[in-house]
């Protein structure tokens, strides 16, 4: 908003700009973008404007002014609230320490679920062709943690030699073949069953002839 004094004492003149906000705008309602960013952050009842609400704030601003966070209080002023989609007393709480948590917020929840879901409505809405785009969002990785030695029917198994940069097997030694060929001794103790509890029978009862 800006002010500008009229010529009689009293009067003032209140401009406030619009520019392309109410455009960007009904984009962000047709994406259901504070719906979609509402779905996957915690909400804390002592933070308001909500976090969604206030990135709401953030997207014109990014794409009109591209202002530091700490100049965004002054960057609204200028503005018509209507216009972004907010009242006057959420405007007078959005500053540049409030945008920094609303910001932490959505980190610290599922940013990247909700950054696909409004990939797919952006998709969806604006009737997007992407037939020629491919995006390979799984990451398998797959190491050694060991081998093993065949010898007839016995299987020895031994740990494998695992490089720490880039978890692959390195050379492996040769394994000695006393070590698989070794017989269990047979002075080792061998563990007890135990011990069967003998049944008790009732006396046999004398029958009346």
């Amino acid at each position: 908003m800006m002010i500008h004094q009229g010529r009689r004492s009293g009067v003032v003149l209140k401009t406030f700009l619009i520019g392309a906000h109410p455009i960007i705008q009904a984009c962000i309602q047709r994406l259901k973008i504070p719906e979609i960013i509402a779905t996957y952050v915690k909400h804390d009842r002592r933070f308001k404007p909500p976090v969604e609400r206030m990135l709401r704030v953030l997207v014109p601003n990014i794409l009109t002014a591209r202002t530091p966070i700490y100049e965004i209080a002054d960057w609204l002023a200028r503005l018509d609230e209507s216009s972004l989609g907010i009242d006057r007393e959420e405007t007078a709480s959005i500053h540049d320490d409030r945008m920094g948590k609303a910001l932490q917020a959505f980190q610290q929840g599922r940013h990247k679920d909700a950054s696909f879901r409004l990939a797919l409505s952006s998709i969806e809405v604006f009737e997007l062709d992407c037939s020629r785009i491919h995006q390979d969002t799984t990451t398998v990785t797959l190491y050694v943690e060991r081998y093993e030695v065949v010898d007839g029917d016995r299987v020895s198994v031994f740990p494998a030699r695992l490089n720490p940069v880039q978890r692959q097997p390195v050379d492996l030694p040769e394994v000695p073949e006393s070590l698989y060929r070794q017989e269990p001794s047979t002075s080792a103790a061998q563990p007890r069953r135990p011990a069967k509890t003998p049944k008790h029978h009732s006396p046999p009862t004398e029958r009346g002839i």
